[in-house]
């Protein structure tokens, strides 16, 4: 469910428009013919690791079905704290490819955008308000 959501027209256009450029950053950059990708550059894609934390919290921390309905604030916590952690480390990998940012930028920002996907289904996991 946390990747389903690209399949749905608004989001299919924002994916592509993200893919177009990434396309056109690699293209006009070309990171790996100009030697430019140094070996720490790889430590970008680190950043894949925060999906499967979210939905591990998500399942770890989901609404119990008891009558109260409470939605679990400690994961809610966590969530919150991951959803940061990944925006604060994705600017942090922008920031550090000197030379490649439009590369970097295109990079973290499909990955973020896949992230929501991950931080939507863990909202709804964690609150029990689904659609």
């Amino acid at each position: 469910m946390a990747a389903e959501f690209v399949v749905y027209p608004p989001f299919l256009v924002v994916f592509g428009l993200l893919i177009v450029n990434l396309i056109c950053a690699y293209m006009t950059q070309r990171p790996f013919q100009k030697g430019r990708w140094s070996s720490s550059y790889w430590l970008v894609f680190t950043q894949i690791l925060f999906y499967p934390a979210v939905i591990g919290v998500a399942v770890l921390g989901g609404v119990s079905f008891q009558p109260t309905h409470e939605p679990n604030k400690v994961a809610s916590l966590w969530v919150s704290v991951l959803w940061w952690a990944s925006l604060v480390l994705g600017v942090l990998w922008t920031w550090r490819m000197k030379g490649i940012r439009w590369t970097a930028f295109s990079l973290v920002a499909l990955q973020e955008f896949l992230f929501l996907g991950a931080f939507f289904t863990a909202d709804m996991a964690i609150s029990g308000r689904w659609l």
